[in-house]
């Protein structure tokens, strides 16, 4: 029975960091991602500063571009608190297992 649970939170320990991995991959790509954006809206505002009319135009459009860049970034924020959390139980998991492969020993 106890070669059933090490099995178990051995596979629970690598699933938990395959899939914290992925994730902290795939916020990577997204801050990269927000950062383009940003780097973009700050180009368009240096050349549309140089006249009143297109200064108007520019703040309407980062409007809508900046609650989007705000909006990625809190799931950036959310995400990489999942993936650390799914980290964190991966090594416990991997612990809970070690401990229990060394117990089962012991006992034999």
């Amino acid at each position: 029975m106890k070669h059933i649970l090490v099995i178990f939170f051995l596979l629970a320990g690598a699933s938990s960091l395959g899939i914290s991995n992925y994730i902290q991959h795939q916020v990577q790509q997204g801050e990269e991602q927000i950062n383009s954006a940003e780097q973009s809206l700050d180009t368009l505002g240096k050349i549309s500063s140089i006249s009143p009319w297109s200064k108007s135009i520019d703040e309407k459009i980062n409007q809508g571009a900046n609650k989007k860049i705000d909006a990625g970034k809190s799931e950036i924020e959310k995400y990489t608190t999942i993936s650390s959390l799914l980290k964190i139980s991966g090594f416990v998991f991997f612990g809970i297992a070690a401990l229990l492969f060394v117990k089962r020993f012991k006992k034999q």
